[in-house]
C-alpha cells in the first residue's frame, strides 16, 4: 500500500468535465474525510469525531447509519483455514457488507452480502491496478445483475471510486514502464469514462451520505 500514496493524482485533466452537479462539499478535515472513508473504504470513524460542521441532513443520515450499524449481523461465513490472507479479505467484505445494511437498512441485508461477495476486496493492491479494477468489475457484475436494486447509487459510487484509484495505478505502471502500453493506455481511457459515468449518476443520489462523497469524489477525483 505505501507505493500508493506514491501515485501522482490523474484525474485532473476531467474534474471541471465531471463536476457538474452543486450541493453540499465535502471539505478536507476530519469530520468529512470520516464519512468519505467509512463509505468508500469501510473504515470506522474515530469515536471523538465531531460532525457538526455538516449539513443538518448529513448529521441525522450519520445517526442512522450508526444506529442500524450498532445491530448489524453479518450473513456471510467465513473461511474454514485460518491463513491470514484469507481472513483479511474476509474481513473487508464483512466490512463492505456492514456499510451497505448501515445505508439501506437491515432489510437490504441479503442484498449488502452478495455485493460484498461480489466485489470480493483485494488483500492488498500494493499500488498496482489489478486490486481497484478488479473490485470495479465485481461491482459492475452485480449492477449487471442486478440493474434495478435499491442499493445501486452505492454501487455506483464504489465503481466511481474504485475506477479513480485504478486510473492512478495505471499512470503509475504506464510511466514506470510496467506492463502493455497499449492495454494500459485503453483501460486508463475506460476508467476515465466510466469513473465521470458512475459519479454523475451517484451524486444524483436521495440518500444524504452517498450524494455528499460522490459530489465530492465528482469534484475532486482521487483515490486516497
Amino acid at each position: 500500500m505505501l507505493r500508493l500514496f506514491s501515485i501522482a493524482l490523474s484525474f485532473i485533466v476531467f474534474a471541471t468535465a465531471a463536476a457538474t452537479s452543486s450541493g453540499p462539499v465535502l471539505r478536507d478535515d476530519r469530520a468529512s474525510e470520516a464519512v468519505r472513508t467509512a463509505l468508500l473504504w469501510w473504515s470506522a470513524w474515530a469515536p471523538d469525531t465531531r460532525f457538526q460542521d455538516l449539513p443538518s441532513e448529513v448529521q441525522n443520515s450519520l445517526k442512522q447509519f450508526n444506529a442500524t450499524a450498532a445491530g448489524f449481523q453479518s450473513r456471510m461465513r467465513g473461511p474454514s483455514t485460518k491463513d491470514f490472507a484469507l481472513q483479511s479479505v474476509f474481513r473487508k467484505k464483512q466490512a463492505l457488507e456492514r456499510t451497505v445494511v448501515a445505508l439501506f437498512g437491515h432489510d437490504a441485508a441479503a442484498e449488502a452480502s452478495r455485493f460484498a461477495t461480489f466485489v470480493s476486496p483485494a488483500y492488498e493492491w500494493e499500488g498496482f491496478s489489478e486490486g481497484p479494477l478488479g473490485e470495479l468489475a465485481g461491482a459492475e457484475h452485480y449492477l449487471a445483475e442486478q440493474p434495478t436494486t435499491r442499493i445501486r447509487p452505492y454501487a455506483l459510487l464504489v465503481i466511481a471510486h474504485r475506477a479513480a484509484c485504478a486510473s492512478d495505478a495505471l499512470h503509475y505502471e504506464l510511466r514506470e514502464g510496467v506492463g502493455d502500453r497499449n492495454w494500459n493506455l485503453a483501460q486508463q481511457s475506460r476508467v476515465q469514462s466510466r469513473f465521470q459515468q458512475a459519479a454523475a449518476e451517484a451524486s444524483l443520489s436521495t440518500h444524504p451520505l452517498i450524494q455528499f462523497v460522490a459530489q465530492d469524489l465528482s469534484r475532486n477525483p482521487r483515490c486516497l
